[in-house]
C-alpha cells in the first residue's frame, strides 16, 4: 500500500490513524461519494471517493483497490 507515493505497512497505517485520531479528533462519519470498477487485461481495479467527517471538518479520501483472488486490497490511498 502506498500513502502519498509512499509504501506503508498495515501497522504503520494503523498508528498514522491513532496520531490523527489523538491530533485532529476521531472519525465522525464516512459516506461514498464516488465509485469507478474496472477491469484491464484480466485485472479487477476500483477507485473510490470517501467524505471522512473528524471534529465537524469534512475532507475527500481517495482510494485505489485491485482485486488479488478473492480479496480487494488498497493500493494506494492519498490521505486518511
Amino acid at each position: 500500500m502506498t500513502y502519498n507515493d509512499q509504501a506503508i505497512t498495515d501497522v504503520l497505517f494503523k498508528q498514522a490513524n491513532q496520531v490523527l485520531d489523538a491530533s485532529k479528533g476521531k472519525v465522525s462519519s464516512t459516506s461514498i461519494t464516488s465509485t469507478n470498477i474496472s477491469t484491464d487485461n484480466g485485472t479487477n481495479t476500483a477507485t473510490f471517493t470517501v467524505s471522512v467527517q473528524r471534529n465537524g471538518q469534512p475532507y475527500n479520501v481517495h482510494l485505489e483497490l485491485k482485486q488479488e483472488g478473492n480479496n480487494w486490497k488498497i493500493v494506494n490511498l492519498d490521505n486518511i
